[in-house]
């Protein structure tokens, strides 16, 4: 059965080839026992006739011949269309030949009518033939039994001859009533494998399909990180040659006047932001190909939090917000890149300072631990929704505001945030409501000693 040819409907064609199939192998079969019993028959033949034992010895050769010479017929390879009819061309033929041992015998009263019942026997539990054929069958063979005598025997003994042809038929009756039960069995097994073959070869198609798509998906997916590692490589030079003079130019000219010193600020400040973009897409593309290069060595948070946020002094004054950093007063040192860790930081404090408004107060704790380091970046702002605050950390997504809109973004920095977090075996976690500000809480393991 070729899932090729599978439908969801009742294909009776296959269903009828499947048949034949399981005809020819439980014909062999019944050959097989016609080639053994048939011949042993003679020993009962010893006890119930002994005075006939050499002309029922002469019949059983013949039954014997006789069914190899069907069995060499019917299963030659050049008869594989009609192989699956010769379970009722050997059943007729033992039910003549042990007639003929009826008649032979010269009546009814002997116990020859009992071949006539194995056959039936032999018939319903191992032919697998429809209702139909073995209705047909369990006609013949009591008209077989019964004509031939009536027609030959001088003497007839009826009562024994209504018993055994009673009994014959129903025998014959039982034998249809399990060929149609089986039919019935045989259909219901064929269709569910029908539906299974099907399911099976659906679920590969699918299956197949998938792979493909997940293929398609992974091919698309190098080939975008690829694109944004080289837009943003190209991107990180001239950015970098924009930042240098503009720096120089704010350091060593103190006669600038007012405005243009505020122009030019805003323009480093824009560079910056951008440079950062560039780097977070940069380390977006490395953290996925594993390939992010790594300079660890012990860092002491409490410095380099207080170094990083005397940068961010001016943008605080600028915009009136309170920037504090509260903690532990003693060394507290943990293994990470410090380019990794000024990232991370860089990333949540441009965060805090983008949804703070004037008068508003960004908080940076640090807190010691017996065997890690927490840092908490918390500010009063706006606040994240409970509908946004799932989603933070996923690439590309931003939560929808006022200060979003405004301040723009690709929401890449929060996911590169906590990846480079988990990197060094860490963890963050954030707590945030509407209009009462957001705090994130970060855990790093303490450098032993």
């Amino acid at each position: 059965m070729s899932s090729d040819h599978v439908s969801e409907k009742f294909n009776l064609e296959l269903y009828q080839d499947y048949i034949r199939k399981v005809q020819i192998s439980r014909s062999k079969v019944g050959y097989w026992i016609v080639f053994i019993l048939v011949p042993l028959g003679s020993l009962r033949d010893m006890v119930n006739t002994p005075d006939q034992v050499q002309e029922m010895g002469i019949l059983r050769l013949i039954t014997t011949a006789i069914a190899i010479l069907l069995y060499r017929f019917f299963f030659a390879p050049s008869q594989h269309k009609i192989a699956h009819h010769s379970s009722f061309a050997i059943a007729i033929w033992v039910l003549l030949l042990n007639e003929t041992g009826i008649i032979t015998s010269g009546s009814f009263s002997n116990q020859l009518f009992f071949g006539h019942i194995i056959v039936l026997l032999a018939c319903g539990l191992l032919s697998c033939w429809s209702a139909k054929t073995m209705a047909l069958m369990s006609l013949l063979a009591p008209l077989v039994y019964v004509v031939p005598g009536l027609i030959v025997f001088d003497t007839i003994e009826y009562d024994i001859m209504y018993q055994q042809a009673y009994l014959m038929a129903f025998v014959g009756a039982l034998g249809t009533a399990g060929c149609h039960l089986e039919t019935k069995l045989r259909q219901n097994e064929f269709q569910s494998r029908h539906l299974l073959a099907l399911r099976t070869k659906q679920l590969e198609q699918m299956s197949s399909e998938l792979q493909e798509n997940v293929h398609k998906l992974q091919e698309n997916d190098e080939a975008k990180t690829r694109f944004f590692a080289n837009i943003t490589h190209e991107l990180k030079t001239p950015l970098t040659m924009i930042l240098l003079p503009l720096d120089g130019i704010l350091s060593n000219s103190p006669g600038l006047k007012g405005p243009t010193r505020e122009k030019l600020s805003i323009l480093r400040r824009q560079a910056r932001q951008l440079l950062a973009l560039v780097n977070d897409i940069l380390t977006l593309a490395q953290l996925d190909h594993q390939s992010l290069a790594s300079s660890q060595r012990p860092v002491d948070v409490n410095n380099f939090t207080r170094s990083l946020l005397s940068g961010y002094q001016p943008l605080a004054d600028e915009r009136e917000i309170e920037l504090t950093l509260t903690g532990a007063p003693s060394e507290v040192v943990i293994t990470i890149d410090p380019q990794h860790l000024q990232t991370i930081l860089n990333n949540l404090l441009i965060n805090a300072f983008k949804f703070s408004e004037k008068g508003e107060q960004i908080n940076v704790h640090v807190h010691a631990k017996s065997e890690s380091c927490l840092i908490t970046v918390r500010d009063t702002g706006v606040g994240i929704t409970k509908k946004d605050l799932p989603h933070i950390f996923d690439r590309f997504v931003q939560a929808e505001s006022p200060q979003t809109r405004r301040g723009g973004g690709f929401g890449i920095g929060l996911s590169v945030t906590k990846e480079l977090i988990e990197l060094y075996n860490g963890n963050i976690e954030v707590e945030s409501s509407r209009r009462e500000g957001t705090k994130f809480t970060l855990t790093f393991p303490r450098s032993a000693g």
